[in-house]
């Protein structure tokens, strides 16, 4: 018996898995809607999700097997925490009719208040760029002026969205490292209380109602990232480049256009 080589057998149980999933029912399946996973995202990259446009750059099988490796550190960090806290994990809910959510963790603080934790996996770069450590088994990547950038902003987000959809006080942001190199780092870890951050993580949710209502009205929102519309897409690494709707997108105006899903078919 000759089998494909393991890369394509693994591609492809990830791949349908990854399908599977993306067919599991939602708390909302009867209304468009958004996902706090979506927060700080592109504008028009979040409004193809609501519409449940299919993807013109499919994720690829690298990327899948490094989320699989991913979902192993959650599921560590998740045993540990719900052995310590008597939480909970994968708790979904929604924030009104617009927005689902999913936390990775719950569970209550010592004064009693409700915790939202999220969970990270990232690559050595990631991790240096968000705590400063310079990593000796990654010494190319060190530089002498490394500033810790801290907690991304879209993390914060997403979690903090959660926390007001599940009625938690804190949030808790966990950033993993999948390659574990001795005597160095491998967990970096943000705690918040919502009340300081209100205004920000309410300005998003204004903002994803915003696109939601606007997919209602068969208008696709410009393609606008952190302020600024992108004329050029391919000039852009970030968010761009990694967007699944590239290709697709960069078909379109940038600005705010009357549309319908077949017209990308």
């Amino acid at each position: 018996m000759t089998l494909p080589k393991i890369e394509d057998l693994v591609f492809k149980h990830l791949e349908a898995k990854k399908a599977a999933e993306e067919r599991a029912p939602s708390l909302l399946a009867d209304k468009l809607h958004a996902n706090a996973s979506s927060a700080g995202a592109c504008a028009r990259q979040i409004a193809f999700r609501v519409m449940g446009v299919e993807a013109s750059n499919p994720i690829t099988g690298d990327a899948l097997f490094n989320f699989s490796l991913g979902d192993h550190v959650h599921d560590i960090i998740q045993a540990t925490m719900l052995a310590a806290t008597h939480g909970e994990k994968e708790i979904s809910g929604a924030y009104e009719d617009f927005i689902t959510v999913r936390a990775d963790l719950l569970y209550h603080a010592e004064d009693g208040e409700l915790v939202c934790g999220e969970i990270k996996s990232v690559s050595d770069f990631a991790f240096k760029l968000i705590t400063g450590k310079k990593l000796k088994s990654n010494g190319q990547w060190n530089k002498k002026d490394m500033v810790a950038e801290g907690a991304k902003p879209e993390n914060i987000l997403q979690v903090g969205i959660s926390a007001k959809a599940l009625g938690a006080t804190y949030l808790h942001i966990i950033y993993a490292r999948k390659t574990a190199a001795k005597d160095e780092p491998i967990f970096a870890e943000f705690r918040f209380k919502i009340k300081d951050l209100d205004d920000k993580i309410q300005a998003e949710i204004e903002r994803l109602r915003w696109i939601v209502r606007s997919v209602e009205n068969d208008q696709l929102p410009a393609r606008e990232f952190e302020g600024e519309v992108i004329l050029d897409p391919k000039s852009k690494k970030w968010p761009c480049l990694y967007c699944g709707f590239l290709d697709k997108c960069q078909k379109l105006p940038a600005q705010t256009i009357p549309f319908n899903p077949s017209e990308t078919k």
